[in-house]
């Protein structure tokens, strides 16, 4: 019995768990509590906060009641307002209607004579709609040709602008120098210029006595000497210009076209030259005279008189004349691209150089003695010798007429006849400015282009006075 009774006492592991549990359900209404009394506080809190912000706002202002009559009242009078409108408005609308019924009454669109006007209206409009619609093809075919014409217009003159780019580039290969008219003009001028200067410069050096330096003057020139003496003792303004005359007529010899400088065969050139322009019957006229050949040893070229009979009625140059201006220039620039390594060459350069400085200096110095003494004693700067000086001018006027030769045109110096031909303002200018009257003297001939009658540089000439 005993050990059935054991069987019923509970164990300790089962006491234990009971006590557990009877402790947890005791304190889950513990918990309960403590949460709710937490809410509880927090909402107190919060109410605080909330009563706090209301007491710091200011109160709302005070708005005027409304009496229930008077706001019935209102409603009542837009409602009416709204009736009286309406019924305005209708009326409006029913007089338009009764005006627009009695016009259709008196002229009603579908008569006879309102449909013909109004058909013959539509004619008129697709008549004119279909002239302006032509106008429009028409121009816009217009437009479209003339986009044409000038897309080819462009063409050509980018086609034309290409060709004379090619043609400058061939023309330029074809030269002895990169020279070319414009600059050749320059260089002109330059030259001119810079003989004025030497003049300048000797006329302080004359001869004590005026009648040496004027009768050396004469001399230089046999068909002047007539017109020069009865001016002695010249004026010092003559004395420089017939300087200048002096130095020019020796330096144009190097302008001339059928001399090549430092060639070897330059009177063969001539005689060549010569020969075509006697058998270029293209380009002179029947009758003409032959220059001789004793002419192209002149300061002006054979090919002048031609010049000056084509001056007035241009044409265009002919096969001969072509191959001869031609063959010049490949002479020209055989010569200047030989000098280098050719002696004979370089030597022939030299004597013309020398021959031209030498008539120069020695015919000077007799009009200026005191020159050769400057150079020799007083001035000791080699640069500042007027020896140097002439030789300068001497290089420019070679180098100048080696341009002058290797361009595909005659330059030449117009031969002024000096005291029978009248002043021409178009080819000269009178030193003193006269604009009429008979040349004097021609201190610098007018440069001109064959076949051109506007001179690419002016002469300089002194009229006799009144």
């Amino acid at each position: 019995m005993l050990g059935s009774n054991t069987q019923w006492l509970p164990s300790d592991d089962a006491s234990s768990n009971k006590m557990e549990a009877s402790t947890n359900s005791k304190k889950k209404p513990m918990d309960r509590l403590s949460r709710l009394f937490q809410k509880t506080s927090t909402k107190s809190h919060a109410d605080d906060i909330l009563e706090q912000q209301q007491q710091q706002q200011p109160p709302p202002p005070l708005q005027p009641s409304i009496s229930r009559h008077s706001s019935l009242y209102s409603i009542r009078s837009t409602q009416q307002q709204t009736q009286s409108s309406k019924f305005t408005s209708a009326s409006k609308k029913g007089g338009q209607v009764l005006k627009r019924l009695t016009s259709l009454r008196s002229n009603p669109p579908w008569s006879k004579s309102s449909i013909e006007q109004l058909q013959q209206e539509m004619y008129y409009k697709q008549q004119l709609l279909d002239q302006l619609y032509a106008e429009k093809q028409l121009t816009q075919d217009n437009n479209q040709r003339l986009a044409q014409d000038l897309a080819r217009l462009e063409q050509r003159t980018q086609d034309r602008i290409t060709a004379t780019a090619q043609l400058h580039t061939h023309l330029a290969s074809l030269r002895a120098t990169p020279d070319d008219l414009d600059s050749v003009r320059i260089k002109l001028l330059t030259l001119q210029h810079n003989i004025m200067a030497l003049a300048d410069r000797l006329l302080p050096h004359a001869s004590t006595s005026p009648q040496h330096t004027s009768q050396v003057l004469a001399g230089f020139w046999l068909n002047l000497r007539p017109s020069i003496e009865p001016l002695c003792p010249l004026s010092p303004k003559l004395i420089h210009l017939l300087t200048a005359k002096f130095i020019m007529d020796v330096l144009v010899q190097n302008f001339n076209l059928n001399e090549i400088a430092g060639c070897t065969c330059s009177d063969d050139y001539a005689q060549i030259a010569i020969w075509l322009l006697d058998h270029d019957y293209q380009q002179q006229p029947v009758g003409a005279s032959v220059p001789s050949l004793s002419s192209s040893s002149s300061s002006v070229s054979s090919s002048t008189a031609a010049a000056a009979a084509a001056a007035q009625s241009p044409q265009p140059l002919s096969d001969t004349m072509i191959f001869s201006i031609r063959l010049r220039q490949h002479i020209t620039s055989t010569v200047l691209s030989s000098q280098q390594c050719r002696h004979d060459i370089k030597r022939q350069l030299r004597q013309t150089v020398r021959g031209h400085w030498k008539y120069l200096y020695g015919g000077l110095a007799k009009a200026y003695p005191s020159i050769y003494e400057h150079d020799t004693t007083i001035e000791s700067d080699p640069r500042r010798h007027f020896g140097a000086h002439i030789q300068g001018l001497v290089e420019q006027a070679v180098a100048l007429g080696f341009a002058i030769k290797g361009l595909e045109m005659d330059i030449t110096a117009t031969d002024i006849q000096e005291g029978t031909q009248a002043l021409d303002t178009c080819l000269m200018d009178d030193m003193d400015g006269r604009t009429s009257g008979v040349i004097q003297f021609c201190i610098s001939p007018p440069f001109r282009i064959f076949n051109q009658y506007e001179p690419l540089v002016k002469g300089k000439v002194l009229c006799f006075t009144e």
